[in-house]
């Protein structure tokens, strides 16, 4: 599924809507492996929803591995189109880390899925620039370099 044409500076931003970008958690514990389930994909949502929010309930995490773990859940509560509870969760994610590109992305791809275009405008909009942002510091990046794979851009 692509996003139909948005303009975003003069230019169409298109972006693929997966909800699969899930965000590394260092460490082990119940945040980890929420985050392992999300991204192999192979877990009950019941159950990985569960995980991630007793590592946001019980464990002490740091404000990345907090933030990512809210990502993580809501990309597996998106893939189940819980849109509302995920948007709250990147909501969430992004009042620990404003900075975390993944966190906009989904954004961006929730709205997309509810087919509010306009509402995902911003979030992808500000997903798309993080992530050139962060190419342009450190070239190599494959996360930035996977992420950025993800949006096409075309001029009217």
């Amino acid at each position: 599924m692509m996003i139909r044409a948005i303009m975003l500076s003069g230019m169409i931003l298109s972006a693929t809507p997966l909800a699969s970008a899930q965000v590394f958690v260092i460490g082990t514990g119940l945040a980890r492996e929420c985050f392992e389930d999300v991204q192999s994909g192979a877990s009950s949502y019941m159950r990985t929803e569960e995980k991630c929010s007793r590592a946001l309930r019980e464990e002490s995490l740091s404000a990345g591995n907090r933030a990512a773990t809210y990502v993580n859940r809501g990309v597996m509560r998106m893939r189940a189109g819980k849109y509302d509870l995920a948007l709250s969760d990147y909501s969430q994610a992004l009042e620990s880390n404003p900075d975390l590109g993944a966190a906009y992305l989904n954004e961006g791809a929730a709205h997309i899925y509810q087919k509010d275009f306009a509402a995902a405008l911003p979030a992808l909009n500000r997903a798309y620039t993080d992530f050139q942002t962060a190419l342009a510091l450190k070239p190599e990046w494959d996360l930035a370099i996977r992420q950025l794979s993800r949006f096409e851009v075309t001029t009217p």
